[in-house]
């Protein structure tokens, strides 16, 4: 587990091979101990809305003629990282999760360090690449997405656990900044927002208003004195006009919808934007790149139609349904940080998800469904020891 933790904040290998290595544990006990029965009965509502959503997605391949052996493999990877909300939940290991959470914070955190000294020019291990603190990962998105998480684990340590665990959060914030991820930025500050205020409504608004005085404070901080940060987030609106990534984010956007209300029930066909769109900028000459279309509520509109979008909205929301039910209901310190862990963690995925293609990012969904899946086990758990 404390492997696992640590996998978080290396790259996408390190991840797969850490939750290949935790699914045989999982499936090498669930054999050995004899209880290999299966009923439909036993699949939760969440475990049915992934399995519609993959059925959908085969059948609008099929009706708009796309490879179909291309959408099942694409189909099953997505399966795939989404699996810890199931298998994770099923396993009687939660007094481990402190483990894998300290482990993650402690490693980023070294992470972190580290990169602030080469930024400082004191040491170097290539923690930078192209202006931006990747740290071992290879984009922003997965970069932005990890100190977003990072963020979420010491907020929600520091304000269940122990106040000194708020001291990372600085740390996390400084790490979330240098990676210059416009959509994690986002993702990030909705999901410590929606955090404070869950915990506000539950236990205290005036701590919860003081919060956010602090953050805005911060913000506007760093902002001030860091003027490649302070371009980076003001470009969200100031440089609609001239910033390409943007132009072309709007461009997918509003191409997107169009495909959709030609064909609203079915979409272009899982795994057909890259031939739609790319048909699209030929035409117009526009020169973006092509997979995907950076937004992935509008992407799944445009290739799958309505339902398709349904069904995935549906997912999401009986989550965070869920989640938020659990953390009200709950009266352990513990457990409480665990579901904020996990509602934060599913709100930087779903703004973040506004900007960029996380359903596609093993390195976002894995860890994302990773907390979810934990909070939902121990969950359970507590239910069936009442």
């Amino acid at each position: 587990m404390a492997l696992f933790g640590f996998s978080w904040s290396i790259t996408d290998s390190f991840i797969l091979i850490a939750y290949i290595l935790l699914l045989i544990y999982i499936l090498a006990s669930y054999f050995l101990s004899g209880n290999i029965r299966f009923s439909w009965r036993d699949l939760s509502l969440q475990e049915f809305l992934v399995f519609g959503f993959f059925l959908w997605r085969l059948i609008t391949s099929l009706v708009k003629k796309s490879s179909l052996s291309e959408a099942i493999s694409k189909n099953l990877k997505f399966v795939f990282d989404v699996s810890p909300v199931f298998f994770m939940r099923k396993v009687a290991y939660s007094k481990h999760i402190n483990v894998l959470l300290i482990t993650f914070l402690v490693s980023l955190s070294l992470i972190t360090i580290l990169g602030i000294l080469e930024f400082l020019n004191l040491i170097d291990l290539g923690l930078w690449r192209g202006g931006d603190m990747l740290g071992f990962h290879r984009n922003r998105i997965k970069a932005g997405f990890i100190w977003s998480l990072g963020l979420i684990v010491a907020l929600a340590y520091g304000l269940k656990i122990n106040k000194a665990y708020l001291v990372l959060t600085i740390l996390m914030t400084v790490g979330l900044f240098f990676a210059k991820s416009r959509g994690y930025y986002l993702g990030g500050l909705s999901a410590i927002t929606l955090m404070l205020f869950l915990f506000g409504v539950k236990y205290s608004v005036r701590f919860t208003a003081l919060a956010y005085f602090l953050i805005a404070s911060t913000l506007g901080l760093v902002l001030y004195l860091v003027e490649p940060v302070r371009y980076r987030f003001l470009s969200i609106v100031a440089n609609i006009g001239t910033d390409n990534s943007i132009k072309c984010r709007l461009f997918f956007w509003e191409e997107g919808l169009k495909a959709f209300k030609e064909s609203p029930l079915f979409g272009i066909g899982y795994r057909n934007w890259s031939e739609y769109i790319s048909g699209v900028m030929e035409k117009q000459g526009v020169h973006c790149p092509d997979y995907h279309a950076h937004n992935m509520f509008i992407h799944t509109l445009a290739e799958t139609g309505l339902i398709g979008l349904l069904l995935l909205v549906a997912f999401i929301g009986f989550l965070f349904y869920k989640l938020t039910k659990l953390y009200f209901d709950e009266d352990n310190r513990f457990r409480e940080c665990v579901y904020l862990i996990a509602v934060g963690a599913l709100t930087s995925l779903s703004v973040g998800g506004f900007f960029e293609p996380a359903d596609v990012k093993t390195v976002v969904l894995v860890p994302a469904f990773s907390v979810v899946g934990l909070a939902l086990g121990i969950g359970e758990q507590n239910e069936e020891g009442d």
